[in-house]
């Protein structure tokens, strides 16, 4: 596996181009079309739930939701041409940082397009310390956002997790179903045999399609996808356990059959729409690697959950709850308040934040606040469990 970076643009979650004249057109003819949608959306949301109209968090809310509907309006190309790439994100935010330091490197599975590894590091910290290697969401076709830099150093900093390391993957619609798989699993494998990290030293997470993605990442773990190379531990005297998983809003079924998207429908930013968009964009099979709920039957298999501190959290009212719990009753998923009593070595806990949408936690750090609901979960399971389990207590 090559990891020099032989081109400026290998590995990067997308190629930005100059528009056209004919898109320049195109996209100006949308700007009155989105802001009827946005006041359209706004008022609808309002009218159907008065009750809240005064409440600052669902003003907030409803802008927010208006605001993300705009997404389904604008072709997918024009979207990439514009937004930054995740390498840009994240060279813009650690250009001038005194206390980290940020290295890139380029991870090629055999058989699928490249991608980066952003390996972001305290200076003077153990370079083969704990990792968190992360995920982000988007729906596997937008890129990383300034608020998951901030979310994600802040649950490592809780975690005492000294590297996090970013995976930059190839968005949709060039990098379809199972390219992501294959990358996260390369950057993976980069950290056990190159980099001489311990399986039971590193943490894996994500968020929203980046959930998805860590939960497609466990079941390779345990069976390996047969187009993909499998997940080998430096030595036979490595535990074939990850220290930990986390998992913020998943996707676990490639549909919108879920009662939940009925009922969140004016609640959430997933929508059915939303959600077919991303399943044209990304063309997942009808297998585990793919979807959790594909094959429940799967997790109930001894050692197929090769993680010690597995949680999974989702909002009251977001579209995949339904989905989630589905996910949770079959694998016997507990309480955050019991693991956190009972202190045992490994765990599976489902979380679900009353009142709270998808993704809650990004949408909260982006907006600065760090005291919702699922915030606090994530955090007090960083601390509490994550952290005595990377000390070896």
């Amino acid at each position: 596996m090559s990891l020099k970076v032989e081109d400026q643009d290998e590995g990067l979650s997308h190629i930005r181009r100059p528009l056209t004249l004919v898109e320049k057109l195109h996209l100006a003819a949308l700007v009155p079309i989105a802001l009827g949608n946005i006041i359209y959306s706004f008022a609808y949301r309002t009218y159907k739930d008065p009750s809240s109209t005064l409440d600052s968090t669902m003003v907030r809310r409803r802008l927010l939701l208006s605001l993300t509907s705009v997404l389904e309006l604008v072709p997918i190309g024009f979207i990439q041409a514009i937004i930054p790439t995740t390498s840009e994100k994240l060279r813009s935010h650690f250009a001038k940082s005194t206390e980290f330091t940020h290295n890139e490197i380029v991870v090629r599975p055999r058989g699928y397009k490249a991608a980066r590894l952003h390996i972001i590091t305290p200076k003077g910290a153990d370079v083969q310390g704990p990792c968190l290697l992360y995920f982000h969401g988007g729906g596997f076709y937008l890129p990383l956002s300034a608020g998951h830099i901030t979310m994600v150093t802040a649950i490592a900093k809780e975690a005492g997790i000294s590297t996090v390391c970013f995976l930059e993957y190839t968005l949709t619609p060039v990098g379809k179903y199972p390219t992501q798989l294959a990358q996260a699993s390369a950057a993976l494998s980069y950290l056990v045999h190159e980099r001489s990290i311990r399986l039971d030293q590193i943490v894996v997470g994500g968020d929203s399609a980046g959930a998805s993605l860590t939960l497609n990442l466990l079941a390779h773990l345990a069976k390996p996808h047969p187009d993909i190379d499998p997940i080998v531990p430096a030595s036979t005297s490595d535990t074939t356990k990850l220290a930990g998983a986390l998992a913020i809003s998943p996707r676990c079924a490639n549909n919108s059959l879920s009662d939940s998207y009925k009922r969140n429908l004016l609640r959430d930013v997933i929508t059915p729409t939303s959600t077919a968009f991303v399943m044209r964009t990304y063309e997942p099979r009808p297998e585990i690697w793919a979807a959790s709920n594909e094959d429940l039957d799967f997790w109930r298999v001894p050692g197929h959950v090769r993680v010690k501190q597995f949680m999974f959290v989702g909002g009251e009212e977001e579209s995949f709850i339904d989905d989630m719990a589905v996910f949770a009753r079959n694998i016997s998923a507990i309480p955050l308040d019991q693991a956190l009593k009972e202190n045992k070595t490994d765990n599976i806990i489902f979380f679900e934040a009353k009142k709270e949408i998808h993704d809650q936690s990004l949408l909260d750090f982006g907006q600065g606040k760090t005291d919702g609901v699922m915030t606090q979960a994530i955090m007090a399971w960083a601390g509490g469990l994550i952290k005595p389990t990377l000390q070896g207590q």
